[in-house]
């Protein structure tokens, strides 16, 4: 049996979906007021949250769940 592969688009089409999503907006929207414009917060607060929804995203396409699925 041959594996189909989903599409690039399709899978970010699921990625930017599941970003608007209300528990991982609210999620983003916490991180981003913890962050008070503040850019280095920002790495701290805003990119760990964003990476988590990705890659509860993508594990479902075969990435790994470990960081480097989302590179």
């Amino acid at each position: 049996l041959a594996t189909v592969c989903p599409s690039p688009a399709a899978v970010l089409a699921e990625v930017i979906k599941a970003f608007g999503a209300p528990e991982n907006a609210q999620r983003m929207e916490e991180a981003r007021d913890n962050a008070c414009n503040d850019m280095g917060k920002m790495l701290q607060f805003l990119l760990p949250v964003a990476t988590q929804i990705q890659q509860d995203v993508i594990k479902a396409y075969g990435f790994s769940n470990d960081g480097e699925g989302g590179l």
